[in-house]
């Protein structure tokens, strides 16, 4: 038997009617704003249902020298990490505007690094990953680590393949995406890689990447490796030694190299610490250059999902933007926030019937706050919206069941109708 929570509630709100002439070039700005963003998401259409899932991937695998405990994030599973430096890792990851971690499944040698930690094949993690899927963190699982773990790339084909099914049946559904092998070349042929990852699209939907040693086809230029992957995860080298950055021209030659063969590319090794300025200004570069992801750390959310280079006739233009006047503003606003959600990792809920369309977004930032926006339209008998407005609001967790709560809403439509508010809400 269950007791129903109490709510105590204490708030105030106010309005403040401001200059209209002025509140109305604001909102349309804001709306004009919206619409060119709703035009992006148009063009991006093609580009996105082709690059697959993991478009604009942000890891940080690499958090400082693989003989630190907690340099690398692969080695997250690990019954040799404590609960507590689990947490401190998700905490700098979130910190680092990451979206994605990188798991082994396996990595059997306890001789294979100083402090070490292993993670045990056949291991039971899903608590582990649906954990990090919560936080924001969707699991790429790894499933064979690199050479110096020599028993997980020995056996038959077949029992590898045995393995990497087991992992696909007991995790798909908390996880983004599979990588086969790190540096694949040092121990596997191209046509072993190549028939492992056959093998997985037989038995999952999700994207599969292939990650060699440092190099376009890996130290022997082999790019034939990556016929079957839907990825490249692209090690570009020269990033453990020296100022632990690879050079800035030469990541750029390799991944426009990459990027020739027609596959999607996620840079996924260029520096060793993920959390420095250097590495987000190159992560940052090789975003706006074409890559698809990053792996060691950027700035911008912004990554591979942009526009495709166009050379679109002024007659195709006019027709965009006949197509665009034409549209409601709903569903141009709603476009634009879908699509902000999928580039930003927000929660968004969308709800559509005869008489209203719903869509709103959330962003959790750690345990403590959480910022969100929405945007509403009320529609007429006549099927014409008659209600547009848009809110963005601020919650403060202070402790538990306790919120604060800062919210503003305004009719787009006759801007100087709006509602600011503060409130703070105890459930007990």
């Amino acid at each position: 038997m269950g007791v129903r929570p109490s709510e105590t509630r204490v708030g105030w709100d106010f309005g403040v009617k401001s200059n209209r002439s002025r509140t109305g070039i604001l909102m349309q700005q804001l709306r004009n704003t919206l619409q060119v963003v709703a035009l992006g998401v148009l063009l991006m259409v093609h580009s996105l249902v082709q690059a697959g899932d993991l478009d604009g991937y942000r890891s940080s695998f690499l958090l400082g020298p693989l003989e630190e405990k907690l340099g690398t994030t692969l080695l997250y599973l690990s019954n040799n990490w404590s609960e507590a430096e689990r947490e401190a890792v998700r905490l700098r990851l979130l910190i680092n505007g990451d979206t994605h971690i990188d798991l082994y499944v396996r990595a059997s040698s306890p001789t294979a690094y100083p402090h070490g930690s292993t993670v045990k094949a056949g291991g039971s993690y899903l608590s582990y990953l649906t954990e990090l899927k919560n936080a924001g963190l969707s699991p790429v699982l790894w499933l064979t680590p690199e050479s110096k773990h020599s028993v997980d790339h020995q056996g038959t084909m077949d029992a590898q393949k045995t393995f990497m099914n087991s992992v696909v049946a007991d995790y798909d559904g908390v996880t983004s995406a599979y990588v086969v092998c790190l540096e694949c070349d040092e121990y596997w042929s191209a046509a072993q890689v190549n028939d492992l990852v056959t093998n997985l699209k037989s038995s999952t939907s999700k994207p599969i990447g292939v990650h060699l040693t440092p190099g376009v086809g890996g130290i022997t230029g082999n790019t034939t490796y990556y016929e079957q992957a839907d990825y490249i995860f692209l090690q570009i080298g020269d990033h453990t030694s020296g100022d632990f950055i690879a050079d800035t021209d030469t990541a750029v030659a390799m991944l426009k190299k990459a990027l020739a063969l027609g596959k999607a590319v996620i840079v996924s090794e260029y520096a060793l610490y993920s959390e420095s300025s250097a590495a987000k200004a190159l992560g940052d570069i090789l975003c706006a250059q074409g890559a698809l992801g990053t792996g060691n750390g950027r700035s911008v959310n912004f990554c591979g999902q942009g526009l495709a280079e166009s050379s679109d006739s002024d007659s195709d233009s006019d027709e965009v933007s006949d197509a665009l006047s034409a549209a409601g503003s709903g569903v141009l606003v709603i476009g634009a926030l879908l699509y902000a959600a999928r580039l930003t990792n927000a929660a968004a809920s969308f709800q559509l019937t005869d008489a209203s369309t719903y869509i709103g977004m959330d962003w959790k930032q750690h345990d403590r706050f959480n910022i969100g926006i929405s945007y509403a339209e009320r529609f007429g008998k006549d099927g014409a919206a008659d209600l547009a407005s848009a809110s963005v609001s601020f919650d403060y967790l202070p402790k538990q069941d306790h919120t604060l709560r800062f919210s503003y809403i305004s009719d787009l439509e006759n801007p100087d109708r709006f509602k600011a508010s503060v409130s703070y809400k105890i459930l007990f």
